[in-house]
């Protein structure tokens, strides 16, 4: 079982992420149904596994090994991302410039989406593991 830190007014929080993820499916088994995610992987299907998904919640499960790319894509959907396994990660924009390196804090964060496409490199000796929960019926679509 994999623990994760959370900050709150400036404490680290102990979660279990095992929990984490059953709240998520709690949450998302409320309106059970399946939904075809075929296409939801392009950039990178070796590296993404759906551990559940309905009509309103999709949990994933992304690891990227160490030198993985996680090709140029963007998110759809608002999101919570969970770090479980931190990792040196490269985060490039479309021109290829460096918009963000280093280890991701742990714990979790909201993402909103984004329509500006990004690229993962993990530069680290380790695979990074991270578990996101992404609300399906909040799609936004480029303006």
């Amino acid at each position: 079982m994999h623990s994760l830190y959370v900050r709150k007014n400036n404490k680290m929080i102990k979660y279990w992420s095992v929990l984490t993820l059953t709240l998520a499916l709690a949450i998302g088994s409320l309106n059970v149904g399946c939904v075809s995610h075929s296409h939801y992987f392009e950039p990178a299907p070796e590296k993404h596994t759906v551990i559940f998904e309905n009509e309103k919640v999709r949990v994933l499960e992304v690891v990227n090994p160490p030198g993985g790319v996680i090709p140029l894509h963007t998110h759809s959907h608002e999101a919570v991302t969970i770090i479980a396994d931190p990792a040196k990660v490269r985060i490039r924009n479309s021109a290829g410039e460096i918009i963000l390196e280093g280890i991701p804090d742990g714990g979790a964060s909201w993402y909103e989406p984004n329509s500006f496409p990004i690229s993962q490199e993990n530069i680290d000796t380790k695979p990074i593991k991270i578990y996101k929960v992404e609300l399906i019926d909040t799609v936004r679509t480029k303006r």
